[in-house]
């Protein structure tokens, strides 16, 4: 039992849930190399290059509105503070190549049966007559 001149601050059960929450471990091996600030120079030489400005009136010129569309979008989101929202490159362009597939088509016309033709043809019962409700 912890005393009134012990010098812990908490019990084990706290500790642990710190340690826990507060995401304590190693570092992946590609971010024990990175400075804090790579990104930014990674920009500033981007921009040595080019200004957005001048990547933005060079595809205005050729022509590019979907580039520039592209650029405007960015640009906005970030002034408006939405996150970044990274779209899959290697995402499938069209499942048509499936539908198109004759060798699928036949596989999925023997394995899901059609709907069953009735030998009996339905008895069909005059309008006229009244139906007997109990």
């Amino acid at each position: 039992m912890k005393g009134k001149y012990d010098g812990r601050r908490n019990n084990g059960a706290t500790r642990a849930r710190r340690r826990l929450n507060s995401n304590l471990g190693r570092k992946p091996r590609w971010l024990k190399n990175l400075d804090r600030n790579d990104a930014a120079k990674v920009l500033e030489h981007f921009d040595a290059i080019a200004s957005p400005e001048q990547i933005y009136q060079a595809a205005w010129e050729k022509g590019k509105f979907e580039l520039c569309a592209d650029l405007y979008k960015q640009f906005q989101d970030r002034w408006l503070g939405r996150p970044f929202i990274a779209e899959n490159p290697n995402k499938p362009a069209n499942n048509l190549a499936l539908a198109n597939d004759p060798r699928l088509q036949e596989a999925i016309k023997q394995l899901i049966p059609g709907p069953r033709k009735s030998e009996k043809t339905p008895v069909e019962t005059p309008a006229s007559a009244p139906t007997k409700v109990m």
